[in-house]
């Protein structure tokens, strides 16, 4: 069984080091950006299995993203989730009308408890 490959896309640097090296450790393979537009870039050069993506994002935001991917040929069928400090119920509701798998407030999981979550979504959405 090959690795599931799971895109990181997220501007806060020590964030993306330590998510990185806990879905490592899992046993996913781990790619990340930290733009929008390297995001995107990396999402249809890799097609990864799961994009976790944060909305506040330099440039051209996460939401913005987020319905660029859902259009994408090569980009739409993978499940993104949302993984945002973000707590108001707008912005959530806006997610998932732009196609979100799943919506995550970092502050609401500890680390081991984010790789768990992210775990079952992938199993949730396997291909």
């Amino acid at each position: 069984m090959t690795s599931k490959t799971i895109l990181v896309i997220e501007d806060e640097e020590m964030l993306v080091r330590y998510l990185s090296r806990a879905l490592e450790k899992a046993g996913f393979t781990v790619f990340s950006a930290s733009s929008a537009a390297e995001g995107m870039q990396l999402a249809e050069e890799h097609g990864p299995d799961l994009i976790l993506l944060d909305i506040l994002l330099p440039g051209n935001g996460g939401e913005d993203l987020l319905a660029q991917l859902q259009r994408g040929e090569k980009t739409k069928d993978i499940p993104v989730a949302v993984v945002t400090n973000l707590t108001d119920s707008a912005t959530r509701d806006k997610c998932f009308a732009l196609g979100c798998a799943d919506f995550i407030v970092k502050a609401d999981y500890r680390l081991d408890q984010l790789v768990e979550k992210i775990a079952s979504l992938l199993e949730a959405h396997a291909k």
